[in-house]
């Protein structure tokens, strides 16, 4: 929201939302100077920031739990779930490909490059689902820091190659696939619902989903 009182200030007012709607904050009736539209040079040689218009940007589309079919990518562990997953994305008309994390190597960043950045940028992937998460063991007590933040740190390195990937080729527009990254145990599945021990290694990696989400604001990442 953009008021102009006259031609020296103006008030301003913005809500910010995370990529689920929910409002983060709101501000309103916040004073501005209005800069010069055009460069102005100073005493000092020195081009001050000016605004050259005003206007409204969303980067994210309307969020949508409606699946689209088309070509997807597994990330997984070969589980029991992953597959069930591959043969319901398949009974709806999916096309799926599946690669295991052992299958990336110690070097995940080089073989997703090779995997799937030609595929981004030619419009070729509809989605990747990640469900590396959901083999992060759980914990119990008396275990070691290692035993506890080893795997945990594993996962989040790995989500951060995935993010260099996505940054890399998000320069291609021809269809940005949508990320879904599976969690279990991040959050309560019932309002005063008490958490179990899985929200140790679980709420981590939300963590690192949203800034995901913030760093590549090209990508739907959910």
């Amino acid at each position: 929201q953009f008021k102009s009182s006259d031609d020296a200030s103006s008030t301003v007012g913005f809500v910010v939302r995370d990529v689920e709607g929910n409002v983060l904050m709101t501000v309103e009736g916040a004073r501005v100077s209005i800069l010069p539209s055009k460069a102005a040079t100073t005493d000092n040689e020195e081009v001050p920031a000016h605004f050259v218009r005003q206007e409204l940007v969303e980067i994210h589309g309307e969020n949508t739990d409606d699946l689209i079919i088309g070509n997807w990518l597994l990330l997984g562990n070969c589980t029991e779930f992953d597959n069930s997953l591959i043969t319901e994305l398949t009974a709806l008309g999916s096309s799926v490909r599946s690669m295991s994390r052992s299958e990336l190597g110690n070097e995940p960043g080089e073989a997703l490059s090779d995997l799937i950045a030609h595929d981004i940028e030619a419009g070729n992937l509809t989605g990747i689902v990640v469900s590396w998460p959901l083999s992060l063991p759980k914990i119990e007590e008396g275990d070691e820091t290692d035993v506890v933040c080893d795997p945990i740190n594993a996962c989040v390195r790995d989500l951060i190659a995935l993010g260099d990937v996505l940054d890399y080729a998000r320069s291609g527009e021809l269809g940005i696939p949508d990320i879904v990254v599976l969690t279990s145990g991040a959050y309560p599945n019932l309002p005063g619902a008490r958490a179990d021990s899985s929200i140790l290694t679980q709420m981590p990696i939300t963590a690192v989903v949203r800034s995901l989400a913030t760093e590549t604001p090209e990508y739907r990442i959910r």
